[in-house]
């Protein structure tokens, strides 16, 4: 299928907190047609770049013609932000405003593979840096919270518009009970550091480009960030299922404004139609059985591990919502025991691809 659209591959927004120019950074695919009914916004994962979800991007852009954004994540390949979610779900965001400032839509997709898609579920519920800092904390640290900072702290973006709908391939729960603590060892981490650059040989994981101007991303996170592992774990454990609750129970004992705030917030991501990828063959037991699970002859995941997995999703989803149950996936290996393009994550599959865009056209392109 040849390109129906216009890839900018030097997209840069200015980040609201730090007012530095040109921090937030991905692709922007505009297609030729003026239809611009609504604008979508895409996030990759922690370990990668806007370039492990440019395979998805391309067939929705080519199939459905409307304006999509592939954000990298903080602080990843030209990302200039400190890696936390509050950024990055902030980020998405601003990426929205800018296609609806640019292109006129008031409707809006969001979503991604792994931490872009837990960003979209934080964006949703107003999540910031600021309101990051409050909730770790309260939650890690027991320090009780300022009603009139947390009040200031959720307004702050109000401003910015969020999502209409979401597509997670993400487990949104905590990931404390999906990874255990061992998978984030520092050695451990520099021996699937060294994995990854060895099968990168053959130029075949989503983090590499197609030309020298798009690194590998492993070497960023690897050595930059995973080596303070603990401060990493400690931001990567909060998770929307805890925050949701936190906004819950702000909602219950807060004043009026601030209860009608929390609860605003929390409308945002109830109301919003989603899709729950459902890898079969997820993290939940990262290490020997997902390497085995990846070996070309296994291909058996019992029933009861996709139910295990459903209730990752429990918190948050609706009457309207939608799961793709997707055995052969993971969220780090495939079935075909490869690190390759077109089967890694899932989201790179072409039948989690067709679902995807399905779920675009019928909710919100009715007239396609």
């Amino acid at each position: 299928m040849s390109a129906n659209y216009t890839l900018d591959d030097s997209l840069e927004l200015e980040d609201p907190v730090s007012k530095t120019k040109g921090a937030i950074t991905g692709n922007l695919y505009l297609p030729n047609s003026n239809k611009h009914e609504i604008g979508i916004v895409l996030g990759g994962g922690i370990l990668g770049s806007r370039w492990g979800i440019h395979d998805i991007a391309d067939r929705i852009v080519s199939e459905l013609e409307q304006p999509l954004i592939t954000l990298d994540p903080p602080p990843h390949f030209k990302n200039k932000q400190d890696f936390r979610f509050g950024n990055y779900a902030t980020s998405m965001r601003i990426a929205v405003q800018y296609l609806r400032n640019e292109y006129g839509v008031e409707r809006f997709v969001g979503g991604g593979h792994s931490g872009g898609a837990i960003a979209s579920l934080f964006a949703n519920m107003g999540y910031s840096k600021r309101v990051e800092d409050i909730v770790i904390n309260y939650m890690a640290n027991g320090m009780p919270y300022s009603q009139k900072e947390l009040e200031e702290a959720l307004a702050e973006f109000n401003d910015l518009p969020k999502f209409d709908g979401l597509v997670i391939a993400a487990l949104p729960r905590d990931v404390r009970g999906t990874i255990p603590g061992y998978a984030f060892n520092p050695l451990a981490l520099k021996i699937l550091h060294g994995f990854f650059l060895l099968q990168n040989r053959g130029g075949k994981t989503p983090y590499l480009g197609k030309d020298s101007e798009r690194p590998y991303q492993w070497k960023q996170i690897s050595v930059q960030d995973l080596e303070e592992t603990n401060q990493y774990v400690a931001i990567l454990q909060r998770n929307p299922v805890e925050y949701l609750n936190f906004l819950q129970k702000v909602k219950e004992e807060a004043s009026e404004n601030l209860a009608g705030l929390a609860q605003e917030h929390i409308d945002a991501l109830t109301n919003a139609c989603k899709l729950f990828i459902v890898p079969g063959k997820d993290i939940n037991n990262f290490g020997p059985k997902v390497l085995v699970n990846s070996l070309l002859f296994i291909n058996y995941v019992p029933r009861a591990e996709i139910e295990f997995l459903k209730t990752a999703f429990d918190a948050f989803i609706g009457e309207n919502d939608a799961y793709l149950e997707f055995p052969r996936a993971a969220h780090f290996l495939n079935s075909s025991g490869k690190f390759e393009a077109d089967s890694l994550f899932g989201l790179q599959a072409p039948e989690v691809q067709d679902k995807v865009i399905r779920f675009i056209k019928h909710n919100f392109l009715g007239s396609q």
